[in-house]
């Protein structure tokens, strides 16, 4: 198998470098600055999004580190008594324990989660607990019971950013059960509604799953305009994550194929 072009290896790896040096360097200035903001802030919706702008680097980045956040930002949830908030954060916070390897402790963290949303009726936070959900069970089946309990919720409160991820997620769960239908159908609708919605976070990874529709439909050029495009996304320039999981399906795309690069990814070409 080929290997990419080294030039390439080093432009994406240095790129990667800066944005995580910069995020470490700066997100923590920020994150507390947002902590100390959200007590202030009316619209229940707006508390929650901010929130997640200092726990969304959430346990499959650092978790270890994430961990310091969700209980800086339990204790803002508790101090302004704010059940709802406090639900959400720790659905996410029992989504780290999960991924530490602690499927027992997250589970339960997420079950307390949803009990808690569920005692408020809140539909967003519900949506939020289920879709966690699922991502610690092993069983399809299972996942995809949970996972439309989550976008029914998530539907209700017309939280889109939620919605798209569940779309995902179930398209995953398709993925799984080998029905390729099912797959397409809901990639579509993330995509459909992350475009309408310009729902910015959402995007690279609709973008990155129409890619590999494609790919398995064998429309390999227009896989690749999907990848480029997840690149190109405005969200992949700000966010680590988003980047790492952009480039390592562009890069896996041409390992597949075999490929080699004269250079530039978009100079790539199957051998």
């Amino acid at each position: 198998m080929a290997a990419l072009n080294h030039n390439f290896g080093r432009k994406k790896t240095t790129f990667l470098f800066v944005l995580l040096f910069l995020s470490l360097f700066s997100n923590a200035q920020d994150k507390d600055s947002l902590l100390k903001s959200i007590p202030a802030v009316q619209d229940e919706k707006e508390r929650i999004r901010l929130a997640y702008l200092v726990i969304g680097e959430s346990g499959d980045n650092d978790p270890e580190r994430a961990l310091l956040y969700y209980k800086k930002a339990l204790q803002v949830a508790r101090q302004m008594d704010d059940k709802v908030l406090e639900s959400v954060v720790t659905a996410e916070m029992g989504y780290a324990f999960y991924f530490m390897g602690n499927t027992v402790k997250g589970t339960e963290t997420i079950l307390q989660a949803l009990r808690m949303a569920e005692k408020e009726n809140s539909q967003q936070a519900i949506g939020i607990a289920y879709n966690n959900l699922s991502l610690v069970y092993d069983d399809p089946i299972k996942q995809r019971a949970v996972l439309f309990n989550a976008l029914a919720a998530s539907t209700a409160a017309k939280d889109y950013v939620a919605m798209c991820w569940e779309l995902g997620n179930l398209a995953y769960v398709y993925v799984a059960l080998k029905q390729p239908d099912s797959t397409n159908y809901y990639v579509q609708r993330e995509f459909d509604l992350a475009m309408s919605q310009n729902i910015e976070q959402t995007i690279p990874a609709a973008l990155t799953h129409m890619g590999w529709t494609a790919y398995d439909r064998r429309q390999k050029s227009l896989a690749l305009e999907y990848f480029h495009s997840a690149e190109r996304a405005s969200y992949t320039a700000k966010d680590v994550k988003t980047a790492r999981e952009v480039y390592l399906a562009i890069s896996y795309y041409f390992l597949k194929e075999n490929s080699v690069c004269a250079g530039e990814i978009d100079h790539c070409s199957p051998v």
